[in-house]
Formats: C-alpha cells, structure tokens, sequence
C-alpha cells in the first residue's frame, strides 16, 4: 500500500502500545494517538482525525468496540481490533462496525502489515462502490 496513514493505537499495555507504534512507524506511518483507555481514544481522535483505529477490545474505561463505535458516528474509519480472545461475541460485534481485521495476542510484527494494507484496501474499495451507489439514486 501505498501512502503514510495517520493512526490511532489504543492498548491497556503499555508494551502493546509501543510494539504497535514502533512496527507502524518503522512502516512508514504516523501514530497520531497513542491512548490507553477507550476514553482517551475517542477524544483524541475527534481532534486527531485519523485515517486508521487499531485498538484493543478489552480497553479500559469504554471497549475498543463502543470506542470504534463512537468514533465512527461522527466520522467512518476503518478499525482493525486486537484481543487475546476470539469469542464469538467478539467477531459478532466487531463485524458490526467498521472492522476489517481482527488480531489475537501475541501479535506478530509479520501479522501486523498485510492486516493493515487489506483494511485499507478494503475501506477504499467499500468508499467507492457507496460513492458510486449514491449516483444511482
């Protein structure tokens, strides 16, 4: 893919939170936001208006699902949603957001950017094809 993204990590773990910046920076991004709680996520993207969510669910304060939830209701962005559990209560919620990849801890720096450019690439193409619907009408 090409094209630095402006990103929003949010981890409860201080060294998730770096793992993940470090990865995405040494692949040319720009963390925008670096929160550790769903809060802090949602407002710092209002002010950051980032082109990617990367968060974990099991955030404090708000889950990484409301938070994407919330964020998106004033602006869609594409998320990609990390836990250390894959219930189907999970998938289920996340498939009603803007998700486009799920990642299960640990997560591997390999795992990290075909997750990324498929979100990306998907969101666009998804962009697109509404764009185009909205002609029809």
């Amino acid at each position: 893919m090409n094209g630095r993204l402006r990103i929003a990590v949010a981890d409860s773990e201080a060294d998730i939170r770096r793992f993940l910046c470090r990865v995405l920076i040494h692949e040319g991004h720009r963390i925008v936001v670096a929160a550790e709680t769903g809060r802090q996520l949602i407002d710092e993207c209002r002010e950051e208006q980032p082109d990617l969510v990367i968060t974990e669910i099991a955030i404090p304060d708000v889950d990484g699902l409301q938070a994407i939830h919330e964020i998106c209701a004033e602006k869609a962005v594409p998320a990609i949603v990390v836990s250390s559990k894959s219930g189907d209560d999970f998938l289920i919620r996340a498939s009603q957001e803007l998700v486009f990849a799920f990642l299960i801890k640990p997560i591997k720096m390999d795992d990290l950017r075909p997750a990324v450019w498929l979100t990306m690439r998907r969101y666009a193409e998804m962009t697109s094809l509404r764009t185009k619907l909205a002609g029809y009408t």
